[in-house]
């Protein structure tokens, strides 16, 4: 790029016009969602409008308090005499009658509703609260499965509430029915103790017009100064909010951690995610050149996007084909009738359990359809520019992240597939076999050795090609594990044989390691078991650790099933790499033995919803997945020892540091300082039945400065482990400048480049990953909690190094492939 950063080229021009609509459209969204919100009833759910209710809760607390207190000791309005309304609520808690009188009257604050409508919503809601109280507590399995079902559905409070109702009448529940004339005392006592306590809203009487017999209703409205407070907070929060785009010029380099990547002051945005200004402030006197020149360099990569693959989806997406997992348009339909469901009670019990089955599938494919789209309009939107950048920024452990959503270089499946470099580079035998390497990765044959995995695409040829030509009448590339990054890949590779003297490769060929968190657990501890397991070391063939883990679990359920161990034998023939990925991957990140269940119990349901074989469980498989989540755990320590030593020593020290009411602050290889302070800021809550749970104000601030010890130990592993795979990342990208690499796509443990350029950022990320683990991260966080420790001779000393040699990761071919 010549002269972008010059203010009067057309082209910088046309940026600061991009930039000003995204404004324009975050403020449109955000007008869209007030509107919504608005239509449904909802805008308790809106920022103005919970900000409101935030700052009227202990006014309005304070007086239903003090009137309950009157109504005890004889002293209301009445004259000595208790009114009826206290013996229907007096049970319900303050803070409950509070938060449903203020959602019900403020969802739907910029209507005027009438007086009886207002009153009987909200007794309708304390009614509803006292029945569902008493459904939980006769049913509480029943209650708790029916209310998640409904609410993965709606956010309708009527919606709801009919359900809830019907199931706990099917439970013969003894429900609560106030008269007409009880509602209308109950909401209007609250209805005045609300606007008594806050002035929020007020009944309005109209005025009579001379010759009108009929009276106008009687309303309740916002108070005008309660308008032109939410007038003015919703345009602040317009102006917050912008839709972020692709950029069409280079981004602003970043040379502190504020102003750069963007040009002009329609967005602003930070180089760290999610901290706090006195945090950034610190950062200024900070030497963090390796992060900044890293973050500048990756923006500068020029992209562009792959109009042959758009054009694929979009037909897909425009007649409902789910070719290449694409999520479905439309809206499965509900089970058909049963012909008894008015008379036989179990049939109608199983088709509302089908139908919500089916309700929450078709809400989860909706977003995805939704999330589609997104990337599809802003696809099109670019489709005829020759260069497209993307800003990137950093979280709080220095992990790289690209600032626009939706359509990135990290993106899902179909993101990354509508992205390729805007620069191509020519490919030769050596490159063809990198390019070729990445489709077989891309198709899923990714764990064989590097020359059988571009046997397999020469193998394969015939079908890569006939793909391309028409990728809907062959249609074996939706095969693939990435069905659309595999169909760019076909793209280029037919190209690549009808003109192997003059192809020109846009596409990133990424390069995976191999379980990356257990890589630098491995790396710090020298631990050579799971330095092999995870290809640190030379090999023939790509160590599978996955696999590893699949075949010592399978050994340890035979001798259960042997010794009669309980839950072990449904679990015989359904043991696989699968199963246990997810746990092996996230033990690193601090997987706890419950996550490890869940995840177990997500596979085994994904297993019952695509009709595959699944253990037969009586319940929910509770105890049989905790079963083997333990099974699962007790084999990942033996395959990957250090790191459980490792995680347990960084826990230990965090403990000791959250028991001296300190933040864990460390600097990575790169010189990125990281801060890790999960603090207790304690809230004043309230918790519904029926209107979920509402934080409203902080307790006294003193006691929310102590440490979240809990949190500060849980969290320790997982954001070291990042903050060394971040020095990783960053570093590689340096280096990558200093070989003139200038075209990346990085996704913290995935690293691309061009097909040409592949060669030499195999040996770029190794010795960079050599670079910094030879800084000893680990000892480096001794000393520097050492030196923050009141009482540093507490810090146990870092667990003591194996034999594994780091040089042998320079020769290791699989340790990013």
């Amino acid at each position: 790029m010549t002269d972008a950063n010059t203010p009067t080229t057309p082209k910088f021009e046309r940026q600061l016009q991009l930039e000003k609509e995204m404004q324009g459209m975050g403020i449109a969204r955000f007008r869209a969602e007030v509107q919504k919100a608005q239509e449904n009833g909802l805008e308790s759910t809106t920022h103005g409008v919970l900000s409101i209710m935030k700052q009227a809760f202990d006014p309005f607390e304070a007086t239903v308090k003090e009137w309950k207190s009157d109504c005890v000791k004889g002293k209301t309005m009445w004259g000595g005499k208790t009114p009826q309304s206290y013996g229907f609520i007096k049970d319900v808690g303050d803070d409950v009658l509070v938060y449903l009188t203020m959602k019900t009257i403020m969802d739907t604050i910029s209507k005027a509703r009438t007086l009886p409508d207002v009153t009987l919503s909200i007794a309708s809601q304390i009614q509803n609260e006292i029945n569902f109280k008493e459904f939980k507590k006769e049913s509480p399995a029943h209650y708790k499965k029916v209310k998640e079902d409904v609410s993965k559905r709606t956010r309708k409070l009527s919606h709801i509430s009919t359900v809830i109702k019907r199931s706990a009448a099917k439970d013969d529940v003894d429900l609560t029915k106030f008269s007409q004339t009880d509602k209308h005392k109950i909401g209007s006592l609250l209805l005045s103790l609300f606007i008594e306590s806050t002035g929020l809203v007020e009944i309005y009487s109209p005025p009579q017009m001379p010759g009108e017999r009929k009276r106008k209703p009687i309303r309740v409205q916002p108070t005008a100064k309660t308008t032109e407070w939410l007038r003015g907070s919703n345009a602040r929060c317009e102006l917050l909010s912008p839709v972020i785009l692709p950029m069409i010029i280079e981004p602003k380099d970043w040379t502190s951690p504020v102003g750069g990547g963007f040009w002009s002051d329609f967005i602003k945005t930070s180089l760290v995610r999610r901290t706090t200004g006195a945090y950034l402030d610190e950062m200024e006197n900070m030497d963090m050149w390796e992060v900044y020149q890293s973050v500048n360099h990756l923006q500068k990569t020029k992209w562009k996007i792959n109009n042959n693959v758009l054009e694929v989806i979009r037909s897909c997406a425009d007649n409902n084909n789910p070719l290449g997992k694409l999520p479905a348009g439309g809206e499965a339909p509900l089970p058909p009738l049963p012909v008894d469901i008015d008379t036989n009670k179990e049939a109608r019990w199983l088709w509302r359990k089908q139908a919500a089955g089916v309700h929450g599938e078709n809400v989860r494919s909706r977003s995805k359809y939704i999330g589609l789209q997104k990337k599809l309009q802003i696809a099109e939107r670019f489709t005829t520019e020759e260069e497209l950048f993307f800003v990137y920024t950093v979280d709080f452990r220095g992990r790289v992240y690209p600032a626009q959503i939706h359509l990135n270089p990290q993106g899902d499946d179909v993101a990354k597939s509508l992205l390729h470099f805007a620069e191509g580079k020519p490919v030769d035998d050596e490159s063809g076999g990198w390019l070729a390497l990445h489709g077989a990765n891309t198709f899923g044959y990714d764990k064989a050795n590097l020359q059988d995995r571009v046997q397999w695409v020469l193998d394969n040829t015939e079908n890569i090609c006939a793909s391309a030509s028409d990728p809907f009448v062959s249609q074996w590339w939706a095969e693939a594990d990435k069905p659309w990054q595999f169909l760019a890949f076909c793209y280029e590779w037919k190209e690549f044989q009808d003109s192997p003297d003059t192809f020109v490769s846009h596409l990133p060929i990424a390069l995976d390691g191999s379980c990356n968190g257990l890589q630098n657990f491995s790396a710090m501890l020298r631990d050579p078991i799971g330095g092999r397991a995870t290809n640190l070391t030379p090999t023939e063939e790509p160590c599978d650790i996955y696999q590893e883990v699949a075949e010592l679990v399978i050994e340890k359920l035979k001798e259960d099933i042997a010794n009669g161990v309980e839950y072990s034998q449904c679990w015989e023939g359904f043991i696989s790499r699968k199963l246990v990925k997810r746990p092996t991957m996230t033990m690193p990140y601090g997987a706890t033995l419950a996550g490890y269940r869940q995840q177990i119990a997500e596979v085994v349901k994904k297993w019952r919803d695509d009709g595959e074989p699944s253990p037969i469980f009586e319940d929910h498989g509770f105890h049989e997945c905790f079963y083997l989540a333990r099974l699962i755990q007790s084999s990942l320590g033996e395959v990957v020892v250090a790191a459980e030593t490792a995680m347990k020593w960084l826990q230990d020290v965090a403990k000791i540091i959250g028991e001296e009411n300190l933040p864990i602050y460390w600097v990575t290889p790169v010189g990125f300082p990281v801060m890790q302070n999960y603090r207790n800021i304690l809230t004043k809550s309230v918790e519904t039945q029926i209107a979920g749970r509402l934080y409203y104000g902080r307790v006294a601030y003193s006691n929310g400065t102590k440490m979240n010890k809990r949190k500060m130990k849980a969290a320790i592993a997982p954001n070291f482990v990042h903050s060394c795979d971040a020095a990783h990342l960053i570093r590689t990208i340096n280096l990558a400048e200093t070989n003139d690499i200038n075209a990346l796509a990085m996704v913290h443990d995935s690293f691309g480049t061009h097909a040409a350029d592949t060669p030499a950022l195999t040996e770029i990320l190794r010795h960079a990953f050599v670079q910094v683990h030879k800084e000893e991260p680990l000892e480096s966080f001794y000393k520097q909690i050492c030196r923050q420790s009141s009482t540093p001779e507490r810090i146990p000393k870092p667990p003591k190094k194996g034999s594994l040699d780091l040089e042998q990761v320079l020769e290791a071919d699989f340790f990013f492939s």
